[in-house]
């Protein structure tokens, strides 16, 4: 993985992109604004396309102009060894550094310094990394994002390639726009290819799988893999490949068993690993495997169902009767979920599918949308 290098921010040039933005935003008229401030205006303009000695001091007037607090060397050099230890726990997933992580960009961030371009970003890219739910996850930094969007210039190559990260994951991209440039950082792939299989673009998701697979074993983030094999395993069932799927389902969940803490990855690969035996027929495996889990999701018990109702009938029937019938008048969220599952298994009725379908993991609704049972 390659650091972030923070060396171009001891430089004045790339200040005066923020500054372009903020006059622009407050309908400032440039000339007679640098006139006012004491500022020549040949002057900014050189500083402002190249580095000049007097550039740090036009910086200082804008600062004190817009209620910034500038920075100095020392201030960078701790930005770059605080900021790159939190990018390396972002990228291999250390989740136990997180609050402090937080805790220390929204102290800088309170103390308003110029370079809060950077630091937001940062933010943004912890929160998407939190280990919660994508979706809302993405509901939360889309303000900030469109906010941040305005300062893109600023960021130098590493950062900017941090910024496509955020910004892939909530714009819309045209997936082959990645493939001009060889880009150093994985998760950049991770995330096109995250975002391919949300949009049932498979074969650009594989693609750059690919990519993501062969870059992060060279940096040895096999943590970060782990999450990769989803992505590999819904282009493969996209592409009726259950074998493969099922392979590295199955080569993954015996890996994860040697880890300490598993739990949330275990059973993420768990319901894959269900989905591909339904679409391999091996009912008997499923129900095997059902029965040994400690608490059962709706994801684990879809395939179950199903492979109930082909191996065994009435237990199917026993089964749902405790569920559905056992007290008609205790109606909750799971009880109609259950009773919408078993409509479709019976009748095959797509309505009664579209009804549960916000509850059904992706690959395995496409593979129930499109597929006897």
């Amino acid at each position: 993985m390659k650091e972030l290098n923070l060396n171009t921010y001891k430089q004045s040039q790339p200040y005066f992109k923020i500054f372009d933005v903020l006059l622009k935003e407050q309908l400032i008229n440039k000339e007679p604004f640098l006139i006012e401030n004491d500022i020549n205006p040949s002057s900014y303009r050189l500083a402002r396309r190249t580095e000049q000695n007097i550039g740090h001091s036009i910086i200082d007037k804008l600062c004190q102009k817009f209620g910034y607090a500038n920075v100095n060397e020392e201030i960078i050099n701790e930005l770059n060894i605080r900021l790159n230890e939190i990018n390396y726990n972002v990228y291999y997933k250390v989740y136990e550094t997180y609050e402090d992580d937080i805790k220390y960009i929204d102290k800088l961030l309170e103390k308003n310094y110029i370079i809060f371009p950077l630091l937001i970003l940062m933010k943004l890219i912890l929160i998407m990394n939190a280990g919660k739910t994508p979706f809302v996850l993405l509901e939360k930094i889309k303000d900030d994002y469109y906010n941040l969007k305005k300062y893109k210039e600023f960021f130098n190559e590493e950062f900017l390639e941090l910024f496509l990260i955020v910004s892939i994951s909530i714009e819309d991209f045209d997936p082959k726009d990645l493939l001009l440039k060889d880009y150093d950082n994985p998760s950049l792939y991770f995330v096109a290819s995250s975002k391919c299989c949300l949009n049932d673009r498979y074969l650009e998701a594989l693609n750059y799988a690919q990519i993501c697979k062969t870059k992060l074993i060279n940096d040895g983030n096999y943590k970060r893999l782990i999450y990769l094999n989803y992505n590999f395993m819904s282009c493969y069932f996209y592409f009726n490949n259950y074998e493969d799927a099922y392979n590295i389902a199955k080569k993954q969940l015996l890996t994860l068993k040697s880890f300490k803490v598993i739990e949330k990855e275990y059973n993420m690969t768990m319901k894959h690993y269900l989905a591909c035996l339904l679409a391999l027929k091996k009912y008997k495996e499923i129900i095997k495997e059902v029965e040994k889990i400690p608490e059962i999701t709706f994801n684990h018990f879809i395939p179950y169902m199903i492979a109930l109702y082909h191996e065994d009938l009435e237990e199917y029937e026993a089964t749902l009767k405790d569920i559905v019938y056992e007290d008609p008048n205790m109606v909750d969220e799971y009880t109609i979920l259950v009773s919408n599952l078993d409509v479709f298994i019976k009748t095959k009725n797509k309505k009664s599918l579209a009804n549960i379908k916000h509850k059904i993991m992706h690959p395995l609704y496409d593979y129930l949308l499109k597929n006897k049972i």
